[in-house]
């Protein structure tokens, strides 16, 4: 029989009942599942990474209330008596907006629960989302996007939020070739097959390009591209510095974001504001100060004033504008902005690498 256990990934538990779980409990250990006890609205990066979830009611309410986002391998577990008391509607209202894959009645199904415990995890398939801010107009966040796109390995989607820009496309010097932009995307928040979508999008040899002008596409939409994306390898979304729904969605799903700042006071207090923004939605978010720094603002004193970790440094990259305005963006093997973006891609779990 095959087990999951630790280190096949995390087993939360989100469980306030004391009954419920100790009938969790020896269910685990009747088949040698490593279980780790969370609060009752768990970190959203340690949500997202766990192979499997249990939870109660008490959890379940936490972690809507908390806005986690829907996730395979869920599983609600319940107290009979509660069911008798005619609360059992409220459960099953409860399994339908977390998505729990399974609702397990104890102590009467605690066997039904083993058998499920025992099976091994499905696994979340695909890669990682990384979103990308800037802290201030003109920190240089859709170049820092495009370098990411560059340097993470395998397959990579650039989806460009920021639709008041110039173009991920333009950036990467392929705004002339074929392809479907945001206006004629249209999912009605429905499924996007992977390798469809990839086809359809301009791209280069690694890199589809998701961009173009017009409306902030919807969040349904933004969704459907994302787990798309995910499929396929790697996601990097570009962020508008705007606060809206689209916006907010990539954050919810990101496994990293990254708040590109200059390093100058106006840079620093623009990134104030913007990891507020971020704590408020617990998103797992780090710094990348960009030179120069006129005043003699070091990165350091920069990411404590901004209360973020300090991801990575760059110095100016030389010959920049020219480089993007003579056929896009390309990165030698000791260019700032490659070395600022690696840092960056080292940081991704490795449950999300392709």
């Amino acid at each position: 029989m095959t087990t999951t256990r630790a280190a096949d990934g995390e087993v939360l538990v989100v469980i306030t009942d004391p009954v419920i779980g100790a009938e969790v409990g020896r269910a685990a250990a009747a088949v040698d599942v490593a279980l780790t006890h969370v609060p009752s609205d768990p970190e959203p990066t340690r949500w997202r990474r766990a192979r499997r979830i249990l939870v109660d009611r008490a959890g379940a309410q936490a972690c809507l209330a908390a806005g986690l986002p829907r996730r395979p391998e869920v599983l609600l577990v319940v107290d009979g008596q509660d069911l008798d008391g005619g609360s059992g509607g409220e459960q099953w209202r409860l399994a339908v907006h977390l998505g729990a894959q399974e609702v397990f009645t104890l102590p009467a199904e605690a066997d039904r629960l083993v058998r499920a415990l025992a099976e091994p995890a499905q696994a979340e398939g695909g890669g990682a989302v990384l979103a990308v801010l800037g802290g201030r107009g003109g920190a240089g966040a859709s170049v820092f996007a495009a370098a990411l796109a560059q340097s993470c390995a395998g397959p990579v989607l650039l989806v460009d939020l920021d639709v008041d820009g110039a173009g991920a496309d333009l950036l990467l010097g392929i705004e002339d070739r074929p392809g479907v932009r945001w206006p004629q995307l249209r999912t009605a928040a429905g499924r996007v097959e992977a390798q469809s979508l990839r086809r359809a999008l301009p791209r280069t040899d690694r890199i589809a390009v998701l961009t173009g002008d017009g409306p902030t596409p919807d969040p349904g939409t933004v969704q459907a591209v994302l787990a798309a994306g995910r499929e396929g390898g790697t996601v990097v979304c570009d962020l508008p510095r705007g606060d809206g729904p689209s916006a907010q969605a990539v954050l919810a799903e990101a496994d990293l974001t990254a708040v590109l700042t200059s390093a100058d006071v106006r840079g620093a207090a623009a990134a104030v504001r913007t990891a507020r923004r971020l704590r408020a939605v617990r998103a797992e978010a780090g710094l990348v100060v960009r030179g120069p720094a006129p005043g003699g603002l070091t990165a350091p004193r920069i990411a404590e004033a901004v209360g973020l970790p300090l991801w990575a440094t760059m110095r100016p990259q030389p010959g920049l504008d020219r480089m993007l305005e003579h056929g896009g963006l390309r990165l030698a093997r000791r260019s700032p902005l490659r070395a600022a973006a690696e840092t960056v891609c080292a940081r991704v779990p490795e449950r999300g690498r392709p």
